[in-house]
């Protein structure tokens, strides 16, 4: 009988024991589910950040030409940039900037990308001071590369390379930052679940140091901002229109 009783007593302590691990399972996988639908919201909010950069300048090049340094900026996004809050049609392009106050001179800038050649002449920017010219090269992402700067019939092949090097946070990173520094302003922003407004990113070089310009607007204007370009601190903060 007493060996009844303790096989007994052993038939009860498992079972016990089973009902604790179904209970721990299902505990288990309502925790495993609850993270899921966590990361997922995050990696969902994450995304419509990304996808709000209406303009990104990601690179920008220097060269010598005649002596006078000249520089190009890599841009990928809307052409005209319109701040109207609105993400529009992006595309790839090179704005090239010569410093030189001849507005009457004709200049060009011819450039041979992906066995394609891309041509376009200076315009004179009169706020600026500046010759300026866009090309369009698609997919364009090298860091250094030549292009002919013309003069009428004088050709002179200029050789860029990018100011952008060493250790420096990637836009995304930037915008994974800003999404915890910035987390009530960048929520004013959502409605229906959707980010409604754009993102304008420029990657700047100054002092020798990288640093991002951030600004977050819609059609009635938002925050620009000025971040180290290492570390993300936030620098300054300024209202835009």
């Amino acid at each position: 009988m007493n060996k009844i009783y303790q096989k007994q007593n052993k038939i009860k302590r498992l079972g016990v024991k089973m009902n604790l691990l179904k209970k721990f399972s299902r505990f288990s996988m309502l925790i495993v589910g609850v993270l899921t639908v966590i990361s997922a919201a995050s990696c969902k909010k994450a995304d419509s950040l990304y996808d709000s950069v209406s303009v990104l300048r990601s690179d920008i090049y220097e060269g010598l030409y005649n002596g006078v340094t000249v520089t190009a900026e890599l841009i990928y996004g809307e052409y005209p940039e319109i701040r109207d809050g609105i993400v529009g049609d992006k595309e790839t392009r090179l704005i090239f900037t010569v410093p030189i106050t001849e507005p009457d001179r004709s200049y060009s800038v011819t450039m041979d990308y992906g066995g394609r050649l891309y041509s376009e002449n200076f315009v004179y920017d009169g706020v600026k001071n500046v010759l300026t010219a866009t090309l369009f090269p698609e997919g364009f992402d090298k860091k250094s590369f030549s292009a002919k700067i013309a003069l009428s019939s004088s050709v002179t092949e200029v050789e860029f390379d990018s100011v952008i090097k060493g250790d420096f946070l990637s836009h995304k990173k930037i915008l994974d930052s800003l999404n915890v520094s910035q987390k009530t302003y960048l929520s004013s922003f959502i409605s229906d679940g959707k980010f409604s407004g754009e993102i304008i990113m420029k990657i700047a070089f100054m002092s020798g140091r990288i640093f991002w310009y951030v600004a977050v607007c819609n059609a009635d204007g938002g925050k620009a901002m000025l971040l180290d370009g290492a570390t993300a601190d936030l620098i300054a903060i300024r209202d835009v229109l």
